[in-house]
């Protein structure tokens, strides 16, 4: 199977935004149903065949996959995808980042992520 794949963390009643160019399966997903999606074992997601744009409201705080599947692996469709979160717990809404090609990148992105949170907890314990 090939898709696009992202995560980040995102805390219990936030929204996970996801748009992409034609309508395919998009699957919502923990650290450990990814693992087992990739390892090609039975796991349980959120979402299915979906229309663009998807928003999924988050059960609980974890980091949270998004994948997009670009079809068959012989057989790939041309599909482009962008992903988002708004937090339950707070009024900030982040920039819409692209789904990552490979782990490496999704990693990279998770770490930017988390150091941009870091960044805005410290701006806001300076304010109060």
């Amino acid at each position: 199977m090939r898709f696009l794949h992202g995560k980040m963390k995102v805390n219990k009643g936030g929204k996970i935004n996801v748009t992409f160019s034609k309508r395919t399966r998009v699957l919502i997903m923990t650290d450990r149903e990814f693992k087992k999606y990739r390892e090609n074992i039975s796991f349980t997601y959120y979402g299915g065949h979906k229309e663009s744009p998807y928003e999924f409201n988050v059960p609980k705080t974890d980091v949270w996959h998004v994948v997009v599947e670009k079809g068959s692996y012989n057989n790939p469709e041309p599909i482009t995808a962008s992903f988002s979160a708004t937090h339950a717990n707070k009024s900030t809404h982040h920039h819409p980042r692209s789904l990552a090609t490979s782990l490496g990148e999704a990693d990279a992105q998770l770490d930017e992520q988390e150091e941009e949170a870091t960044v805005e907890e410290d701006e806001e314990n300076k304010e109060d």
